[in-house]
């Protein structure tokens, strides 16, 4: 009977510690949230150098852009994981994962920024697409091979799919800098004018950019 008891009582320490991680990861989340909101918004014109800045605008199709695997839409920048379910506690064992991005390009209706999203943090509610399939589908099957993980076994399987998609509009919050632009010659249209110049967002490990499309960090 101790046995049985240290095993239950084992079991519900898991569950507890689970929960408790669960909830500090929402924790963070809000809070991530509610410090995006206080953050200066500013056009990519008046974007201010070295402070955190937050900016809107749409994403840009570039030569870079990406093509989503499942859902097929235009983006820079895409994470899909496809699972298993399994039932119990935890119902979906995960199958494969892929994870790719070019730097975005945004625009708002005062220039063009680049933000790089290597190091970025992507938003849970980036644009996200989810599909059911009783069977692994060829696209399934392709995106398995591409990551190296065995096809998925018989039974229901799922997918999840966020993509920072071509025309969407997102918030990238962070620290930035101007540098010569090299397409922005045309923009030049007086010779007392300065070399033309974009926006750069970059990130590190300490101070990650942030990229979402969160209604309250768009307003």
């Amino acid at each position: 009977m101790r046995y049985a008891g240290a095993v239950s009582i084992g079991l519900f320490l898991v569950v507890a510690m689970l929960a408790l991680g669960s909830a500090a990861a929402s924790v963070r989340v809000r809070r991530a949230r509610r410090l995006a909101r206080t953050v200066t918004r500013a056009t990519i014109a008046t974007a201010a150098e070295g402070g955190s800045v937050r900016v809107v605008g749409a994403v840009v199709a570039t030569h870079a852009t990406l093509t989503a695997p499942m859902t097929g839409r235009r983006c820079a920048g895409y994470e899909v994981e496809i699972a298993l379910y399994v039932g119990g506690r935890a119902p979906w064992s995960l199958v494969a994962l892929e994870r790719r991005s070019s730097d975005l390009v945004i625009a708002d209706a005062t220039g063009v920024a680049i933000v790089e999203l290597a190091g970025a943090v992507i938003d849970d509610e980036v644009s996200l697409r989810i599909g059911h399939a009783g069977a692994a589908t060829p696209d399934m099957l392709a995106l398995c091979a591409r990551v190296d993980a065995p096809p998925p076994g018989r039974g229901r399987l799922r997918y999840q799919e966020r993509a920072l998609e071509v025309g969407a509009e997102v918030a990238v919050i962070g620290r930035a800098v101007r540098e010569p632009d090299p397409d922005g010659h045309h923009r030049v249209t007086g010779y007392r004018e300065g070399p033309p110049t974009r926006l750069r967002f970059t990130g590190t490990a300490a101070r990650p950019l942030r990229v979402t499309d969160d209604l309250d960090a768009l307003a």
